[in-house]
């Protein structure tokens, strides 16, 4: 399970993670000046444990904010006859301060892409069925703004516009990526529109996100990915508050589709078969990761620029974790991509990104190109990688662990290996 999911009952975690469970707030400077400086440390830690000595915090009611008036304006923006919830001030639910750690796996740490900034201060919010909890710890236009980010949560939950979504949880990093955003991209255009009609000289909360984006490292951006990435796509797809239930209606299935919405949709064939031999290792789970999280783990040693152009060919991947008898973990990502100029481009970021490191899983990669579209990361031990023969079988990859090669034949790391002439399954990582 994600770490980021709380550890209450099976519905109180769907709402966490699907309905909408935060709003992170801006970087300091944000925050005091309504500034946007990119390189400040974000401040998305929620929860702001409760045995921090911060004596000088407000209740609500003592900011001069009219909850009952903000949930009037947020109904009528969202055109919405849903029932106001409960609002809690200055306390957070049991368990709450887990859904704002980042995103962790040993996946990500194979990739490097696990470092997180230290927590700042900020308000913070938290919506679940029938209550709306607030910490504030911020001028009262922030304060303000995170009331309306979860009230909108509040009224997307009871108007049911992401019901399907709560029957079944994601299957994949990929799905729970774009569902996430689009719930809190809603919220956060919700919190804009709001911000635009009563404080417009305020930065708006979009523009808090993308700031807070942009200056935190690989493990809180894909915290912080769904704040920023949904917004803009909610904003270029709808015109006004009331519109957002089109959002959910009819949406891209990938996060791919989120960043490039003018662009048709990968036609992709990636599939994936696995024979593991007379090896100790053996499948423990799959994923698809998708474009957006490929560019977020791209990006911790490549610039920005570089790790967008290098994801921006995503058509496919799945990702297979394997463990062995002593419980060491392996991988192998197989990523398929539009043409072969996108793979070339992917194959060639992520050997700079490996031979850049010093960490002890840059020693354990290869990059092996499969065909001319399909790009296989293999990550794991000596006796694992010499094991490993990703190949096209008549259509599937096929991943043929076999029996091990000796020692002296194994792959030097980061060689770029080629060989003959591509749905992801389920469970995150």
């Amino acid at each position: 399970m994600d770490p980021r999911r709380v550890a209450l009952t099976a519905a109180v975690v769907a709402l966490l993670l699907i309905a909408g469970c935060t709003a992170p707030t801006p970087p300091p400077e944000v925050a005091e000046t309504g500034e946007i400086e990119g390189d400040e440390t974000p401040a998305e830690d929620a929860a702001a444990d409760e045995e921090s000595d911060d004596a000088d915090t407000e209740p609500l009611q003592e900011l001069d904010i009219e909850a009952d008036t903000v949930w009037d304006e947020v109904t009528s923006m969202m055109d919405s006859d849903a029932p106001q919830p409960d609002l809690v001030v200055d306390e957070m639910p049991a368990g709450a301060d887990q859904a704002f750690e980042p995103q962790q796996s040993d996946f990500q740490e194979a990739l490097n892409a696990t470092d997180s900034a230290p927590a700042g201060n900020g308000t913070s919010g938290l919506a679940m069925p029938g209550n709306v909890y607030v910490f504030p710890d911020g001028p009262d236009e922030e304060v303000e703004q995170v009331l309306v980010h979860e009230y909108a949560h509040a009224i997307q939950y009871a108007d049911g516009m992401f019901a399907s979504w709560l029957r079944s949880p994601p299957a994949t990093t990929d799905e729970e990526l774009l569902q996430t955003s689009l719930i809190e991209g809603g919220a956060v255009y919700v919190a804009d529109e709001y911000t635009e009609h009563n404080f417009p000289e305020f930065p708006a909360q979009s523009e808090q996100m993308t700031a807070s984006y942009e200056a935190a490292p690989a493990g809180d951006r894909l915290l912080l990915a769904p704040y920023h990435f949904g917004a803009e796509y909610v904003h270029a797809e709808i015109d006004s508050a009331d519109e957002l239930p089109r959002v959910y209606r009819s949406h891209p299935i990938t996060t791919a589709g989120m960043l490039h919405p003018d662009r048709q949709p990968p036609a992709t064939d990636l599939d994936v078969d696995v024979e593991t031999g007379e090896t100790d290792w053996s499948v423990e789970r799959t994923d698809r990761k998708g474009e957006l999280y490929t560019r977020i783990v791209l990006d911790t040693e490549l610039s920005n620029d570089a790790a967008v152009d290098a994801a921006a060919g995503w058509s496919d991947d799945e990702l297979v974790v394997f463990a062995d008898e002593s419980g060491q973990n392996a991988f192998v990502w197989t990523t398929q991509w539009a043409s072969a100029d996108d793979a070339d481009a992917f194959a060639d970021a992520f050997e700079t990104k490996v031979d850049t490191r010093t960490d002890q899983w840059a020693d354990r990669t290869t990059v092996q190109r499969v065909d001319e579209r399909t790009v296989s990361v293999v990550i794991g031990p000596d006796e694992f990688q010499a094991a490993v023969d990703p190949t096209v079988m008549d259509g599937p990859i096929e991943i043929d662990l076999g029996t091990p090669a000796p020692p002296a034949l194994t792959a030097p790391t980061h060689s770029v290996a080629n060989s003959a002439a591509g749905g992801a399954a389920p469970a995150s990582t």
